[in-house]
Order: structure tokens, then sequence, then C-alpha cells
């Protein structure tokens, strides 16, 4: 950082890819109204056919009626999947006792901050609750796999951490899930509310709180109306396109060459 952040103080403007992002780049640099948000793209969803989420469920033994949260990421300590089996996922169950957590990803190879066998973490904290029967791991999948999960889940579940050091830079795991027309719930950690909208395209919980955090899982699964939630998200991630991305950039290299 002492040689990245001496760097960053030479350039004319900088771009941040959320306001925790630029408030973090603020704080290292001092540069100010110097330093622009632009949130990332996400490429808009085709609504799913209509046996797509049958076919996911007949797939790996799941009845139709069995409410799937889904968690899409890399295994690493800050996505906090360990933590909120262990202290929210137990009171999930209780309530609906038929509910299933698929997890989508792997402990990553060429992480910055490497995290040993963080699936086995999440296993042993099911494991030692009796929930491992409530867990089912798919590991990496290919897009059309993944587009499949988030048409058969009931509901996005990012519990990231807020941890020192290591932020969650925007969420981006979020807006594509809002993309494909699924809600997501989240702690309100580092760039994450910038990619949820609370009560549109899903729910943003205070960081650490385990117990809101299941008891908003457990109302919205009880509440929800998922036609409506499913039109409300795609409609959210329409304002995050790559098109509108690009004209934002161009927009603002224009203004950049302008006041040179």
């Amino acid at each position: 950082q002492w040689l990245f952040v001496g760097a960053l103080r030479r350039f004319d403007r900088l771009l941040a890819n959320s306001r925790n992002t630029r408030r973090l780049a603020d704080r290292a640099t001092g540069l100010g109204d110097r330093i622009h948000i632009i949130h990332p793209g996400v490429s808009p969803a085709s609504p799913p056919a209509t046996n797509l989420p049958a076919t996911f469920r007949k797939r790996h033994g799941l009845d139709e009626r069995t409410p799937i949260l889904l968690s899409v990421g890399r295994l690493t300590p800050r996505k906090g999947l360990a933590e909120f089996v262990e202290h929210a996922l137990p009171t999930v169950v209780k309530e609906l006792p038929e509910c299933v957590l698929v997890i989508i990803g792997s402990d990553p190879d060429n992480a910055l901050k490497k995290s040993a066998g963080a699936a086995a973490r999440i296993m042993d904290a099911a494991s030692t609750r009796g929930l491992a029967k409530h867990l089912l791991f798919l590991g990496s999948v290919d897009d059309q796999r993944l587009h499949d999960a988030m048409a058969a889940a009931d509901l996005m579940v990012f519990p990231v951490l807020d941890l020192p050091g290591d932020v969650e830079g925007f969420g981006m795991v979020a807006l594509e899930a809002s993309a494909n027309g699924l809600p997501t719930i989240a702690f309100a950690a580092g760039g994450v509310p910038d990619a949820i909208e609370h009560g549109v395209s899903g729910h943003l919980v205070p960081p650490g709180d385990y117990r809101q955090f299941a008891e908003t899982i457990v109302q919205h699964l009880h509440q929800h109306d998922a036609p409506t939630w499913r039109e409300r998200c795609r409609r959210y991630a329409s304002a995050f396109t790559w098109d509108q991305f690009g004209e934002k950039l161009r927009s603002f290299c224009r203004d950049v060459l302008a006041h040179r």
C-alpha cells in the first residue's frame, strides 16, 4: 500500500466502485472531490424458461416446496458463510425445517489473502449443529448452471463480514442476482449497500446482527410474492447495464479532458 497509495496521489482523477471505496480512498489519499464513483455494470438476464426451476430442483433431489437459499462466490473468510451457518442458519431451519443452503463456489487458489479449508470450516459448522443435510455444495459451475440455480432459488444470502483490511468493494453477486430476478439479503458492510436497494432488490441488515439476518430470511420466505420480487429485482438491475456504465465512463473521460 505504501507504493500504491503514493502513486494514487499523482493521478488527476480516481474512479471508485462504491461510496465506501471512495471513502477509503479519500482517507488514504486526501483527494476528496477528485474521486468519482461509477458502479460496475451487469448483463441483463433473460427470464428463465418456465421449467428451469423444476429441472434444477429435480437434478439435485430438492422438492418443489423446499425453500432454497443460495450463496455464490469464492469461499473466503470475508464472505462469512461459516459464521452464517453457525449463528443464523439454525434459526432459519427451526422455522423452515426443509430449508436448504445451496453453495456455489470453491476455495480460492490465487487470493491475496488465502483461506485454507474455508469449505471445511463451513461444513464443520454445519455438522456441529446437526445441519449438514441442509447444505448442498455445488463447487464451481458454468454460467448456465449459475443462472439455473438463481432461477430456482428463493433468496440469495450474502453475509459478508466487515473485516479491517479486507473490504467487500461493491457486492457484484447481489447485482447479478437482481439481474436474474433473485432478491438478496446481506449485511450492510463495505460497498454492498451500493448494490442492493433495501425493500426493492432485497434486504440490508446491520453488520453482525445474525438474529435479524435469520428473522428477515424467515419473514421473507413466509410472506414474499416471488413474481413481484423477481420483477422488481430485474427493474432495479436495469439501471446498472454495461451500456450505462460505458456512457458514464465516456462522460467522465470527456469531463477530465475538458478540465486539463
